[in-house]
């Protein structure tokens, strides 16, 4: 009966070891879907921001005669190209870094650098990130107070 368990050292109820080479191959397989995955995204992402700037150049490049306003179809295909940009550019650089490239992960974060300032650079309609000043006047309740008047409010 010992001899029987020296030859026969695994036990029933304990599950076997797992095996070294299926780890190295489903982080192999994760390694491949992600380094897919951030190509396609990155060179898609750098491809819309010449399209960013095609779409400016679209709108308000005029040689003679006065400048094009921009329609609200011009403002929408802005926001839906320079989203898609910023959007690709992250999945690409999130992917690098979840797949552990070094490389990519410096490319994609100046990708993403310049993408946002195409985006923001190249914004149909061009005014659209411009903050308007407040509006400093009155109410229609003021009522002034004069100097010396002694009908002032607090005093």
């Amino acid at each position: 009966m010992a001899e029987a368990r020296l030859d026969d050292d695994r036990d029933p109820a304990r599950p076997a070891p797992p095996d070294p080479g299926a780890h190295a191959v489903r982080d192999r397989r994760r390694s491949d879907r992600a380094r897919v995955v951030e190509v396609v995204a990155l060179l898609g992402g750098a491809a819309l921001i010449p399209v960013l700037f095609w779409q400016y150049l679209d709108v308000y490049l005029a040689f003679f005669g006065e400048q094009n306003v921009a329609s609200p179809a011009d403002g929408t295909r802005y926001v839906v190209t320079a989203t898609a940009c910023v959007a690709l550019l992250l999945v690409g650089t999130g992917a690098a870094i979840i797949g552990e490239h070094t490389r990519a992960v410096v490319a994609g974060t100046a990708l993403l650098a310049v993408g946002l300032v195409a985006a923001v650079l190249f914004a149909v309609p061009s005014d659209r990130f411009a903050v308007d000043p407040p509006d400093n006047r009155p109410g229609p309740d003021y009522v002034p107070c004069y100097s010396g008047s002694g009908d002032c409010p607090g005093g």
